[in-house]
Formats: C-alpha cells, sequence, structure tokens
C-alpha cells in the first residue's frame, strides 16, 4: 500500500514464497495495481497474469510417452496435491497408479522419502523449485539405484550437469537457448553481475529471466495506456490518502493485459493470456539432464502438443551399486597342488602375494567375468610362472590400466 502511494503502478512477484501470490492478488484486486506472477496460478482478478505456462497437458503427455505406470509424487506447497489431481484427470482411465505421496519442506526431507520406497518404485514426479529437484537428486546419488525424475514447474536455462549419481531428471525449459534475445541478456547480465559475490548456480539464474520478461511485458502494456489514459499514469499520489480507500484511479475500461492478444516478446516467448491469466501460445523445450550429458528429446506447445526430435537417455548405471559375480581360477590352486605333490615347502609369502591377485582381481572387476588361467600355468624350473603373464596382462587390459609385475621374483602385483 504505501508502494502504492509513493507512485507503484504494478506488483510483481519473482521466486517469491508460495503463499504471496494469493496475497498479492487480493491487494491488486483493492487497490486496482496490475499484478505479474511467475507461478501459474488461475485467476479470475482480470489484472493479474502468470509469465511461466501450466504444464499439466504436457506432463500427461510426457507420462504417457515415458509408459510411466506409476509413480511417487513429491511436492512443496498448498496447491501440489491439487495439481497431482489435475495431471490424473487429464490421463484419463487407466491412470498411472501413485505410489506414495509426499510433501516435503526441503531437499533432506525428500530425500529421505525417496530412500524409503520400495526398489520398484524409481520414478518420481515433482512439484517443487528446480533448486530442490537439484538438491534431491545430488542427495539421491549415494543411495546406489536409480531414479528417474520429472520436474514439472517450467525453469530457464537447463544448466548441464545438474543432475548427480545415477540418474536422470526431465525439465521442461520455457526459454530457446539459442535466440539472440537471451544471448543478449546473457551478456549484459554479465556486466551488471559481480562476479566475485556470485553465488553458486546458474550464471544466468531464473529470476533475472522472468524480471526481464516481466519488464519487456510491462513497458508494453503502460505505453499502450499511456495513450488510452494517461490521467491514470499519475507519478505519485497526495501522502495523506488512506490506503484503504485506496485506489490507483485506473478506469474500470482500462485493461492492462488485454487477453488471447500478443502483448509482446521475451525470452520465454510471446507473452499471451487466456481469460484466467495463464499463458498461451507457448512451447516448452524438454530436456533429460544426466550426470554427463544434457539431451533435447523434444518440445511441447499447446498448438501441437508433444514433438519429439531425439532419444531418450536411459538412467545411468554404470556406477550402480549390486552384487557382482566374479568367479576367478587362479594359479594359487596349481601352487599348493605342487607343494603337496613335491613336499617342498613354498614360502608363505608367496602364496600371500597370490592371495593378494584374487583380491586385486574381484575389486577392479566391475561386470560378470569368468576367469580361467589354469591352462598354461605350470611352474617353471626358474621359480616363475611364465603362464601367468599373458594371462593376467589379457585380464588386467579388459578391466583397468594397473600396471602389474607378473613374476613374483621380480615384484609383486
Amino acid at each position: 500500500c504505501h508502494a502504492a502511494k509513493e507512485g507503484a503502478r504494478a506488483l510483481v512477484v519473482v521466486q517469491g514464497p508460495p503463499r504471496l501470490a494469493s496475497l498479492l492478488n487480493t491487494y491488486s484486486e483493492h487497490l486496482h495495481l496490475p499484478l505479474v506472477v511467475d507461478t501459474p496460478t488461475p485467476s479470475t482478478n482480470p489484472l493479474q497474469v502468470s509469465l511461466l505456462p501450466d504444464t499439466v497437458d504436457a506432463t500427461a503427455a510426457l507420462l504417457r510417452h515415458y509408459q510411466w505406470n506409476s509413480f511417487a509424487f513429491i511436492y512443496d506447497t498448498d496447491h501440489g496435491a491439487d495439481k497431482l489431481q489435475e495431471i490424473l484427470k487429464n490421463l484419463g482411465d487407466p491412470a498411472p497408479e501413485v505410489e506414495a505421496f509426499w510433501r516435503a519442506y526441503n531437499a533432506e526431507e525428500a530425500s529421505a522419502f525417496a530412500r524409503q520406497l520400495p526398489p520398484e518404485v524409481g520414478r518420481l514426479l515433482l512439484d517443487v523449485s528446480e533448486k530442490m529437484a537439484d538438491q534431491l537428486f545430488s542427495k539421491l546419488s549415494g543411495s546406489g539405484r536409480s531414479f528417474h525424475g520429472i520436474l514439472i514447474r517450467p525453469v530457464g536455462v537447463v544448466q548441464r550437469g545438474s543432475t548427480q549419481g545415477i540418474s536422470k531428471l526431465t525439465k521442461f525449459s520455457v526459454v530457446d537457448e539459442g535466440s539472440d534475445l537471451l544471448k543478449d541478456l546473457e551478456n549484459r547480465w554479465k556486466t551488471l553481475e559481480d562476479w566475485a559475490r556470485r553465488p553458486s548456480g546458474k550464471d544466468l539464474p531464473d529470476s533475472a529471466l522472468l524480471s526481464h520478461d516481466a519488464s519487456r511485458m510491462l513497458h508494453t502494456t503502460f505505453t499502450r495506456l499511456s495513450r488510452e489514459f494517461p490521467e491514470t499514469l499519475r507519478a505519485s499520489v497526495p501522502t495523506d490518502v488512506d490506503c484503504f480507500n485506496y485506489s490507483s484511479g485506473m478506469p474500470d475500461a482500462a485493461e492492462p493485459f488485454q487477453r488471447n492478444v500478443v502483448l509482446g516478446h521475451g525470452v520465454t516467448g510471446n507473452f499471451q493470456f487466456d481469460e484466467q491469466g495463464l499463458r498461451v501460445g507457448y512451447s516448452l523445450n524438454i530436456i533429460e539432464s544426466t550426470p554427463f550429458s544434457l539431451n533435447k528429446i523434444g518440445d511441447w506447445s499447446d498448438a501441437t502438443g508433444l514433438k519429439l526430435t531425439g532419444k531418450t537417455l536411459p538412467p545411468i548405471t554404470a556406477f550402480q551399486k549390486r552384487d557382482l559375480t566374479v568367479r576367478v581360477t587362479s594359479i594359487l590352486k596349481k601352487i599348493v597342488e605342487y607343494q603337496k605333490k613335491t613336499m617342498v615347502q613354498i614360502p608363505s609369502d608367496i602364496l600371500r602375494s597370490q592371495g593378494l591377485i584374487i583380491n586385486f582381481i574381484s575389486i577392479i572387476c566391475n561386470s560378470t567375468y569368468l576367469y580361467d588361467i589354469d591352462a598354461d600355468c605350470e611352474k617353471a624350473s626358474d621359480s616363475s610362472w611364465p603362464g601367468f603373464e599373458p594371462a593376467f596382462m589379457e585380464l588386467a587390459g579388459r578391466s583397468t590400466n594397473h600396471m602389474t609385475t607378473p613374476d613374483y621374483p621380480r615384484g609383486k602385483v
């Protein structure tokens, strides 16, 4: 109210607390001030619009593409459960089974919930912030399990390598990373931002993208209003005006955000809104993020639906913990047989060295192999095993680059 008295002509919410948008909607209606929010919140207030598009239809299309027949749902707002119901209603019958759902207030709670899910439940539908989703998958990286998540909240530029561990996270990006407008904004942001104090995270945060687009749209809006209703754009009001009786003076005929009309263009696309203030005429890039790659698999638009342009990436499993089947037949058996047959005592350190070789083999193997190097490992008269060198070097070459000195009299592994 005090900001309005000082001349503020609009209210803008970018990455604020979840309940702030609904609170400011009340002020917007009372003070008759345009309101721009970032969350896709339907509203009957003709002065409110949402910068970020709704992803219910896009999420349903992606669930059909991935053929998810079940998943767990994690959310962090009061409207999370309602959003889930919208998605399930869009999918129709038979809808996927919701194995479990949980409201988490931070990544720690979400991680604890995900770790308790049964092993067969590795699909997560997330209605949380991008930061929380990335932190969640970072915490799950040490679980030894492979998860696949879909973040239903649209984001800006997806940072490479944001997903850690052995999992995959699919995101909806609302920006065209090849646009000249985005490149110009990135260059200006580097000039304006204090790099010495920059927090860790994206080079161009979503808050900067949304603030940029809100400014462009409001500039277009008030440029038009200044021509049609110049009296409503006074710079300030008397300080003795009662806030409870204050109004911006904008006549009801002044519609700041015309519906179903393009109100300009930004890094998130054309500014166009329906009767509830939600974005229309937009497109979303579908990005799959793994620890080592970032892959755009297609896009979704409210005009054409889902279009896939690339192959989907499987979850990374190379580092997944699992029971390894390693079967090794070593020369240790031959040494013991030779000792019994000839009654010659083999030094215990030689036997211990060969035991270490077996342990070494079991450690370096990262998949299932069958090794049998008995055939040409007969003991020679000079206390070396000539067949051991090529056999062991072949084994080492298939699993690691560790160098070895195969003959014990000349050294150990």
